[in-house]
């Protein structure tokens, strides 16, 4: 199954239709954020001090909602590792470039972690990660190429699931101003 999250509200809307309204609470999710780039750094993953914008958003929404919990990394060769992505139930990837991730984390990221119930998001610049490496692209529906238009232009986007509740309220067409990507090994 390949999944493509690009953008946050319709990335998280699961985790707000999962949460137990019974009278039993579960523990909230937790979430690994990894902002490191090693190609392009966008603003929104840039640290000036602390955490970076989208680092502070992400945290606050999970703090403000009680469902999740996120912890922010922009250090992979430390904090992407068999050992720790136990102690996790999502990945969220905004990054670009070849991360440094150790072979066999990754293996066991893509082998064993996922298909036993991981899961993964990916923000904006995560199809702009490891365009070389199959399993990450293959995941993801593909890998960045470019900007077909330059990047803040209008277009008109069709919804090809309006009875879909997670994307109904856009309706069967929108119009949004957006930096679109276009992609190679595109496997929607």
């Amino acid at each position: 199954m390949r999944h493509f999250f690009s953008v946050l509200l319709i990335g998280l809307c699961p985790l707000f239709l999962s949460a137990n309204v019974g009278a039993e609470e579960e523990a909230p999710s937790r979430i690994l954020f990894v902002t490191q780039s090693k190609g392009f750094v966008h603003g929104s993953v840039r640290r000036q001090e602390t955490l970076a914008p989208s680092e502070i958003a992400f945290v606050q929404l999970g703090e403000q909602t009680g469902l999740f919990r996120v912890d922010c990394t922009q250090d992979c060769e430390a904090d992407f590792t068999k050992d720790n992505l136990k102690n996790y139930d999502i990945v969220a990837f905004y990054t670009t470039g070849d991360l440094p991730i150790a072979e066999q984390d990754r293996e066991y990221f893509f082998k064993e972690w996922i298909p036993n119930g991981g899961g993964v998001m990916g923000f904006h610049s995560a199809g702009d990660t490891y365009h070389n490496y199959e399993p990450y692209w293959d995941f993801m529906g593909g890998t960045f190429i470019g900007h077909p238009w330059g990047a803040g232009n209008t277009v008109t986007l069709t919804n090809h699931e309006p009875g879909n509740p997670l994307v109904e309220s856009f309706g069967k067409e929108f119009v949004i101003k957006d930096e679109i990507y276009m992609y190679r090994h595109w496997q929607p």
